[in-house]
């Protein structure tokens, strides 16, 4: 008898906390989670940045950033262009590359058209309109949403 009152117990109890959980829309960490292809859709804006720290002997270098975008689609491409110049650490030619893309908990994947990664980026925090990501332990890339 004292077996079944306590599953009675239980029983209501789970209840009422399954009626009381509230419906709350989603947080940008479970909006990426649950659709990568949405949260990152469009045109960002890109900053890659490193520190003079780490290049102590790096002559001639005049900028440890550089510009340029990040355009993903939802068929999973996307298109990176990078904005060297004169006197960056990234280079001094424009360079823009094509490739496939997919996340994986809390790292995107650049892939080829074989489907194997050719990069990864560790996203290190992100909100509605940036993303931090880590392309190396002194490499970063700094994403503005457009």
């Amino acid at each position: 008898m004292m077996k079944t009152g306590i599953l009675y117990f239980l029983g209501l109890t789970l209840l009422f906390v399954a009626c009381n959980q509230s419906t709350k829309p989603a947080t940008d960490e479970e909006n990426l989670a649950e659709n990568p292809k949405e949260f990152f859709h469009g045109e960002w804006t890109a900053q890659w940045v490193t520190y003079p720290e780490s290049y102590p002997d790096t002559l001639a270098v005049e900028s440890f950033s550089m510009d340029g975008k990040w355009t993903f689609n939802k068929d999973q491409t996307m298109s990176i262009a990078a904005y060297g110049f004169k006197g960056c650490i990234f280079g001094e030619d424009t360079i823009v590359n094509s490739q496939n893309w997919l996340v994986s908990n809390d790292t995107i994947m650049m892939m080829n058209d074989q489907k194997i990664a050719s990069l990864t980026c560790k996203i290190v925090n992100k909100s509605q309109n940036s993303v931090k990501l880590q392309l190396l332990p002194d490499i970063y890339v700094n994403l503005t949403r457009e």
